[in-house]
């Protein structure tokens, strides 16, 4: 067992490394090349690699193995797999936001049916 600061430690590395993928998610989007592909997948497994946490215990993510996957629901417009997307670009709080707003700038005008968070105008 770990202490409750340990814990929250690891929600606040989890968050982090999440919201550098999905930056890469729409570099990837942007411009799909390998190099993206493989900056992305990286993302996934850093955020994959940090388990458990304060606020849901024993959780870990699987990101990379479903990765393909989701990458072709966005391409292909799926509505769950963007709203999933979109909704954790609802906050503009952190480190990466401005580089994130210029990459959902670039997005919107090929996914234009969408609702992109108003922040990024």
């Amino acid at each position: 067992m770990t202490d409750a600061l340990s814990e929250i430690a690891r929600d606040q590395e989890r968050d982090g490394n999440f919201g550098i993928y999905i930056l890469n998610v729409f570099k990837f989007l942007n411009n799909s090349t390998t190099e993206n592909y493989l900056s992305l997948n990286d993302s996934a497994k850093n955020v994959d690699s940090v388990r458990g946490g304060y606020w849901n215990p024993g959780y870990k993510t699987k990101l990379e193995n479903g990765l393909v996957k989701f990458l072709i629901k966005l391409e292909n417009r799926n509505q769950k797999a963007w709203d999933f997307i979109l909704k954790y670009t609802k906050d503009p709080s952190s480190g990466i936001i401005l580089e994130l707003a210029e990459q959902l700038k670039l997005s919107r005008t090929k996914y234009l049916e969408f609702n992109f968070p108003t922040w990024i105008d």
